[in-house]
């Protein structure tokens, strides 16, 4: 039976496989990323994540970027030249480096290059998306919406049973992401602590009850 383009697409990228494939196909270089030191994502580069929980920014002007989280087996690709475009360790995080030609040539004669962009552009226009929509969203509920998206990640990056917010993630950070002053990130968790939805434990904060978090 011959599986139709669509039907193609959804076999090979279905639970993060592109990523996988990659990592068993090519050659690559293993990098540990700094906390704190971009790493700066080149025209044609593609990466991979390998551990933990990476911040992948692209800069639109001085005053403005938005900010994407990747966790293991995502792929991190920069298809223009123009782009500013850097990733770092948002916890303990690794990447695998490829040789951008290599993989691209062996894409195109194995008829899977049209998949990998697609792959890249459903996953862009689904962050780009989200980011709108968390904008539009009244502070407080930004800063939530990030916290439980960043407890999510850390959830699968590193097979933890409950929603864990770690300490390294200061109120600076979270509040880049939501796009508003990290007075409002500090009131917001402030508040959340006080009915004891979040709760420290551990090194960091535990969301105790997601359903009276998302109504608070």
């Amino acid at each position: 039976m011959t599986l139709s383009f669509l039907d193609t697409h959804s076999l090979i990228t279905q639970d993060k496989n592109f990523g996988q494939y990659l990592v068993k196909k090519f050659p690559y270089t293993e990098h540990t990323l700094g906390r704190y030191k971009p790493f700066r994502v080149n025209y044609g580069n593609i990466l991979v994540v390998s551990s933990g929980i990476t911040l992948k920014e692209y800069k639109v002007n001085a005053e403005s970027s938005y900010y994407e989280f990747r966790t293991p087996h995502d792929v991190i690709f920069n298809p223009h030249k123009d782009d500013e475009l850097t990733v770092r360790s948002l916890k303990k995080a690794k990447i695998k480096v490829f040789q951008h030609k290599q993989v691209m040539d062996t894409l195109e004669s194995d008829g899977l290059l049209q998949h990998f962009f697609l792959e890249q552009l459903s996953h862009n226009l689904s962050e780009i998306k989200e980011q709108f929509g968390i904008r539009n969203m009244n502070v407080r509920d930004r800063v939530k919406l990030i916290i439980i998206q960043l407890a999510r990640l850390n959830q699968v990056a590193f097979q933890m049973d409950g929603l864990f917010i770690p300490e390294t993630l200061n109120n600076v950070e979270i509040s880049k992401f939501c796009d508003c002053s990290r007075g409002y990130v500090s009131e917001t968790l402030n508040y959340l602590k006080k009915l004891n939805i979040i709760i420290k434990r551990n090194g960091g904060w535990v969301i105790d009850d997601l359903d009276r978090m998302m109504k608070a």
